[in-house]
């Protein structure tokens, strides 16, 4: 295996390292052109897969996303839980979001990930938080595995990756108690035909971007009342852009060395959000918070003799 110091004198490495730079700023260079690096570049052998590594090096410490201000408080607000309710956390953006979370609350802060890539990373997290009870479980991407009675529910992007929106949202529903909230944040379109190649790492799983109507009419099927829904496609854009600029400042003064792998998957990373910001700007792709609640009353069946007698009723 090849040692730090010979890592930082290859080639190739350098060449990726200044292209990427450039290259996100706009600017056409040559590969070849000089570069100086100092002793401050050399760094210790990542403990994180390549992907974590990239992930966290662009978005920050703990990060796996880009941080949109406030937004673990609008969940708080959103779902309205009582602080002693366990709520479930699925596919969180990293450490500092769980951190974040855990401190809103009293109750037990239960988080769910299906991407193998970011498990581990997300059990460490958990374990450091002090004073917070707070667990990192297996999920699978069809909602197998979430444990019942919660009292809240958030889910991250879920709706975009599931093989089956009914399915997925039916593992939800099942798994809340009757009168709790789920907020689902998703991506997803109006248009009738669209290219998202080049869009979305496929490290972990194939995105499916799904119609607004669709994802509206599972929810419904499943079994929730949608309180609201917005659009977040710009708040979204907005962070990754700010994101992409401490990014490229921090690369120019301080440049980090990252082994080859983890700068393949920065540089797939940051190309796949240049796409995406394109089309969350030109609103091919958009980004949708839905808050939702399981009724206490559950409505009856579609055709059943009380519904029946409800529409009499009404006429």
């Amino acid at each position: 295996m090849a040692s730090p110091l010979a890592l930082l004198k290859d080639e190739r490495v350098v060449r990726l390292r200044t292209r990427l730079i450039a290259w996100w700023e706009g600017k056409d260079i040559e590969a070849g052109g000089p570069l100086v690096l100092t002793e401050a570049a050399m760094a210790p052998p990542p403990a994180l897969s390549p992907r974590v590594e990239a992930l966290v090096h662009l978005w920050g410490e703990g990060r796996f996303g880009p941080a949109e201000a406030g937004q673990e408080a609008d969940w708080m607000a959103a779902l309205a839980a009582r602080t002693d309710e366990t709520l479930a956390l699925l596919s969180p953006t990293g450490g500092a979001q769980l951190k974040a979370m855990a401190g809103q609350r009293k109750g037990r802060l239960e988080a769910y990930e299906w991407r193998d890539s970011q498990f581990a990373p997300l059990t460490e997290a958990a374990a450091r938080l002090e004073g917070a009870s707070c667990s990192v479980h297996p999920l699978g991407i069809d909602g197998a595995g979430l444990k019942p009675r919660l009292g809240g529910l958030v889910s991250n992007e879920e709706l975009a990756y599931c093989p089956d929106v009914a399915v997925f949202a039916k593992a939800v529903h099942k798994a809340l108690k009757k009168g709790s909230g789920a907020v689902f944040e998703t991506y997803c379109t109006e248009a009738l035909d669209a290219d998202w190649s080049g869009a979305f790492s496929v490290a972990d799983a194939e995105p499916k971007i799904r119609n607004v109507l669709a994802l509206r009419t599972a929810l419904s099927q499943a079994g929730f009342t949608i309180l609201s829904e917005e659009d977040r496609s710009r708040t979204l854009a907005n962070a990754a852009r700010a994101a992409f600029a401490r990014f490229s400042a921090s690369m120019q003064e301080n440049p980090a060395i990252l082994a080859p792998a983890a700068l393949q998957e920065l540089a797939w990373e940051s190309e796949c959000w240049r796409v995406r910001l394109k089309l969350l700007g030109n609103g091919t792709l958009l980004r949708y918070r839905f808050v939702t609640v399981k009724p206490k009353i559950a409505p009856p069946p579609l055709g059943s003799i009380s519904q029946a007698r409800t529409i009499v009723a009404a006429h």
